[in-house]
């Protein structure tokens, strides 16, 4: 499922399970059959069933970025079972965040020169190029037409072989070009063009336009016609600059967050997961957001629990370095690979020692927001949350002195 979520659309193609799992090599074997039997799925009568055809897995950020809803329809199944066994903590770890850049509408440029004149100006240079053409083409025919004719008078009227061979190949080639020209003429766009080689008017233009088009009208055809005649290339450039940027943006952007959004918000309204959920977010501990961390301690409605002044000084002070390097983390883009700059910068490192640090840090908040809360647990559960907190307290201190000490440890261990 790890590498099913590299499969984004467009970019690479679907993992199909059982297909793509089932493998017979050294003496194992997995077939598909065996696959498709250890898989089950629930329809939407809620009867379970093993599977039956293949599926194609790909990268399901599109509807849930998180695997959030999936996690809670699953311990909503675990909890209609005879004998139920929720989840006892969902983490929620995410790289992407609410933050979105201001829209930036596109300049209208206006170099090169192109830029500064019309499609009408370009229109009448390719009308006259076009009456200029049809007018060669004309000539060259009349040419055609005369060599032909000589053509065959020499291979008739003449009695050398030489001449009749030379006459037979002039005429030969001369009938061709002039077939080929009649052929060309046949053809419907350049039939009508020919046509109307003078003159090609704007009402007959419009009246090919909006013939069996239920789009526009022909009031609607004639304005935009208008609008196109004084609309420089520049503009009309920006205008189809604009309109693929802000459909990108409302895609790739608006769409997932506010996808993100509604999912969250069902996760949080819900009473069943109070106390269970743990939101660990790459950006927590970024500079970006300090502000907005700084003003959600402060603020009881925001935290659900009353911060002290241990509490604030723990979480908020002495976090600089860790700001900058989960900054650092937080902006880097989406990719498949870490190229030369990125390791040169030490990508990698960075966003995995944030994972670490954030991680910490968001467990020791909810350790110490069970006790503030006053949520009551068996003693041995509590003494094993106790020891949890004083462990983390001890991890993110040291954290804030080296953020990379975790990292090189692991790293030294291998």
């Amino acid at each position: 499922m790890v590498a099913a979520s590299s499969c984004f659309p467009a970019g690479f193609e679907p993992i199909i399970y059982p297909n793509d799992f089932s493998y017979s090599k050294e003496g194992e074997k997995l077939s598909i059959e065996e696959l498709k039997e250890g898989m089950l799925y629930e329809n939407y009568q809620e009867d379970v069933n093993s599977i039956e055809n293949s599926y194609g897995f790909m990268d399901g950020g599109i509807t849930d970025n998180q695997g959030l809803y999936s996690v809670m329809l699953a311990d909503k199944k675990r909890r209609r079972r005879v004998d139920p066994n929720p989840f006892d903590l969902i983490i929620v770890t995410d790289v992407t965040s609410y933050f979105m850049e201001e829209y930036q509408l596109p300049n209208a440029l206006i170099k090169p020169e192109l830029r500064i004149n019309t499609p009408v100006f370009y229109l009448n240079k390719a009308k006259a190029i076009l009456k200029n053409l049809i007018t060669t083409i004309n000539w060259i025919t009349v040419l055609l037409i005369l060599a032909l004719f000589a053509g065959i008078s020499m291979s008739i009227l003449s009695g050398s072989k030489v001449l009749v061979m030379a006459g037979s190949f002039i005429g030969g080639i001369s009938l061709i070009a002039i077939l080929f020209i009649y052929g060309i003429k046949k053809i419907s766009l350049v039939k009508w063009l020919w046509k109307n080689k003078k003159q090609i008017e704007q009402d007959e233009f419009i009246n090919r336009l909006t013939k069996d088009n239920k789009l526009f009208s022909e009031d609607i055809m004639i304005g935009i016609i208008n609008f196109l005649k004084v609309a420089k290339i520049g503009f009309l450039e920006q205008m189809v600059k604009a309109r693929i940027t802000s459909l990108l943006s409302l895609v790739l952007d608006i769409n997932l967050k506010q996808t993100r959004r509604l999912i969250y918000e069902m996760f949080y309204n819900e009473p069943i997961w109070d106390n269970r959920r743990v939101p660990n977010f790459i950006y927590e501990l970024s500079s970006y957001n300090k502000v907005s961390r700084t003003h959600r301690f402060n603020n009881k409605e925001r935290l659900t629990w009353i911060a002290t002044e241990e509490d604030k000084n723990l979480f908020l002070g002495n976090c600089e370095t860790l700001n900058e390097i989960a900054e650092d983390a937080r902006t880097m883009g989406t990719t498949l690979w870490f190229d030369k700059s990125d390791t040169e910068k030490q990508k990698l490192k960075k966003i995995i020692a944030t994972g670490q640090f954030t991680t910490c840090c968001n467990l020791l908040e909810y350790t110490i927001s069970l006790e503030r809360k006053g949520v009551q647990f068996e003693d041995c559960i509590t003494k094993q949350i106790n020891d949890l907190k004083i462990k983390l307290t001890k991890d993110f201190i040291h954290f804030k002195e080296n953020p990379y000490y975790l990292f090189d440890f692991l790293e030294s261990a291998i």
